[in-house]
């Protein structure tokens, strides 16, 4: 939790972060955040903004932080680069239904769908996702070597 001028702004638990970031809502409007950040435990709703909110720059503002407490580490995020070889080779069928993010850390018994839905934030998601990559990087370059 952060707090930026008396407000609180909270993460966004992995799965609805992901969610609201794949919907393109955010690249349209940041409102959506808006629950995100509370002030006395209430989020804020139009009613809690015309009484606790001093004007539309504060409103802004608050939204812009809840971005960049939430989603700022995109910018600087770095994936593991899949060898060619591996990406050649290593297919796996994916959800129709659940993100693909969150199918493969539940069923690498990563974390649960659960504390994905409730607890993890999306940075934290992100993390898990690269303990995988580099741990299949890791089995994929073992059995390569072993065939040699």
């Amino acid at each position: 939790m952060k707090i930026v001028d008396g407000f609180t702004i909270r993460k966004i638990p992995a799965i609805t972060a992901k969610e609201l970031l794949d919907s393109g809502t955010l690249s349209l409007n940041l409102s959506a955040l808006r629950i995100w950040i509370e002030i006395g435990g209430l989020p804020l709703t139009d009613e809690v903004i015309l009484a606790k909110v001093a004007d539309w720059e504060v409103l802004s503002k608050l939204e812009v932080a809840c971005y960049e407490y939430n989603y700022g580490f995109l910018r600087t995020w770095d994936p593991q680069q899949i060898p060619p070889a591996m990406a050649a080779t290593y297919f796996v069928a994916e959800s129709r239904h659940v993100d693909a993010i969150v199918s493969a850390l539940v069923s690498n018994e990563l974390a649960t769908y659960k504390e994905l839905r409730d607890e993890y934030s999306l940075e934290e998601a992100f993390k898990l996702l690269d303990v995988l990559a580099v741990k299949r990087i890791n089995e994929f370059r073992a059995r390569e070597a072993a065939k040699s």
